[in-house]
């Protein structure tokens, strides 16, 4: 499990490269915050915010 710390950093990082936060208010319960971190950092890597289409998340 990541650290609080590195979780901070990378959604800092994805606030910023995309102009606002992860939206955990969107995604349903079953989607684990490991599940979402490893999609927040796949689109700070990408440079792409395709956050609900990696958790398969309809909008």
């Amino acid at each position: 499990m990541r650290s609080w710390r590195k979780k901070f950093e990378l959604e800092q990082k994805y606030a910023v490269m995309f102009g606002h936060g992860v939206p955990r208010e969107m995604f349903p319960p079953g989607i684990s915050e490991d599940e979402i971190m490893k999609a927040v950092e796949s689109c700070v890597q990408n440079q792409k915010d395709e956050l609900m289409k990696i958790l398969d998340v309809e909008e």
